[in-house]
């Protein structure tokens, strides 16, 4: 498993935030369709069905990565149930099944950032099986 692999979740939540503040906008558009309309050329109705169209879609693209989220979460949390030690276990899952920051994971562990990270790269180094750079 690579680092890149490691992050999805954490890529995915932000994918996921951004959707639902653009189908939040489109919402609201929906809700009050004369104030946007005059800001474009086309006709109410065109508007509100693509309207419609655009915000099933973002829906299911919501859905679909939250379903893929689940799906790397499980797969992390594997990878962490076989780690040996409580606190790199605890790291891992920290980081990339909840998503902390290193800030985070420090406070939780009664750390600094800079040594949890660095705890964390000298497990990667000395089990280059498990993760890759």
């Amino acid at each position: 498993m690579t680092m890149k692999e490691l992050s999805e979740v954490r890529r995915l939540d932000r994918e996921i935030e951004k959707d639902r503040q653009r189908l939040e906008e489109l919402e609201v558009e929906a809700a009050a369709p004369g104030l946007f309309q005059r800001y474009r050329n086309s006709t109410a109705d065109a508007g509100s069905e693509e309207q419609a169209k655009q915000m099933a879609a973002l829906r299911c693209a919501i859905m679909e990565k939250q379903v893929r989220r689940v799906q790397e979460q499980r797969r992390l949390m594997q990878i962490a149930a076989g780690m040996r030690d409580s606190y790199t276990r605890q790291l891992f899952t920290l980081r990339f099944v909840d998503g902390k920051s290193w800030e985070e994971i420090a406070l939780l562990l009664d750390g600094t950032p800079e040594a949890v990270k660095k705890f964390f790269f000298r497990y990667v180094k000395a089990h280059p099986d498990s993760i890759q750079k």
